[in-house]
């Protein structure tokens, strides 16, 4: 599980850094981008020999949609209306419900 929270972190630095291009053109933040997304393709690539790749897939997408919007409402500042609220509240406990009741941490799926 530990490959999936570092893919899950390195796609969403990835992605978090081209929000700061509304604000600066350099063209050294898509090069660290893509940097950042091949590295979490690599991460999630091990990731999943240990954890189904369903599951795998639905956290990595879930936590980094939900993750993501909370950067873009601290950090940069964006408005959530209360349904993106509840649709990041149910991805999270979507997650929640593969992590607790699947026992995708060691990767036999339930």
């Amino acid at each position: 599980m530990g490959w999936l929270m570092l893919a899950i972190a390195a796609e969403v630095a990835g992605t978090a850094a081209l929000a700061t291009l509304k604000t600066r053109r350099r063209p050294g933040i898509v090069v660290a981008a893509a940097l950042l997304w091949t590295l979490s393709l690599y991460l999630f690539s091990l990731a999943v020999r240990t954890v189904p790749l369903g599951a795998a897939y639905a956290i990595w997408s879930g936590l980094g949609t939900a993750v993501l919007g909370v950067i873009g409402w601290r950090a940069f500042r964006q408005r959530l209306q209360p349904r993106a609220l509840l649709g990041m509240a149910l991805i999270v406990a979507g997650v929640a419900v593969l992590q607790l009741l699947s026992g995708v941490d060691n990767g036999v799926a339930g």
